[in-house]
């Protein structure tokens, strides 16, 4: 019991440090999203349901973390240390997870205007470029984020989800010479049409 009270405390220490980063994250890009759009930026974002269905997918996670301490598993009674290595293992590993879909729906925030584009990510440096700075532009099917633009900058990716997916596929069209994007013009044609899911 002392162990399963342990790791209810854990899970609900976790839960609520996520809602503190959650919030945190929020207000920051509330503010950023503000700022762009007062200098003229259109603001690729993720939906409001998927801000949230990264907040309750992270809760999910550590729900069944939870109730793998909670169930009765008698392979695990006959190796005690079979028991710590795989709770101790699947322990940290779901922490971590959950961890993903609230910093990735929180934290991304991509600027796009006339004259460029401006990057923010949780996961790595800012980039900013301007439209004559891309070399290349393609959709990688296989990739979460599926258009994955290089630039002299650097690469950024883009995910198909986003609102305002239109407003880049324009730009894009519009500004960076037609060899260095073809080979993706069926999918930047359908981002015209706005956001919409890769795997459908």
């Amino acid at each position: 019991m002392k162990k399963e009270i342990l790791v209810l405390s854990y899970c609900l220490i976790h839960l609520a440090i996520l809602s503190v980063v959650r919030s945190s994250l929020w207000r920051k890009w509330r503010l950023r999203a503000q700022v762009a759009g007062d200098e003229g930026y259109s603001v690729l974002r993720y939906s409001d349901f998927r801000r949230n269905a990264g907040w309750f997918l992270s809760a999910l996670l550590l729900a069944l973390l939870l109730a793998s301490y909670l169930c009765p598993w008698d392979f695990y009674e006959q190796l005690p240390w079979v028991e710590f290595t795989a709770g101790s293992a699947l322990l940290l590993a779901g922490s971590l997870a959950a961890w993903y879909p609230v910093i990735e729906s929180q934290g991304r925030l991509i600027l796009v205007r006339d004259e460029g584009v401006r990057a923010i990510s949780p996961w790595s440096r800012s980039i900013s470029f301007k439209w004559n700075e891309v070399t290349s532009l393609r959709w990688i099917p296989i990739l979460p984020e599926n258009f994955v633009i290089r630039t002299t900058r650097g690469i950024m990716f883009v995910s198909p989800v986003l609102l305002n997916l239109d407003i880049f596929a324009k730009q894009v069209m519009r500004n960076v010479p037609r060899e260095r994007w073809m080979s993706s013009e069926k999918m930047l044609r359908k981002a015209e049409r706005g956001p919409f899911e890769p795997y459908r």
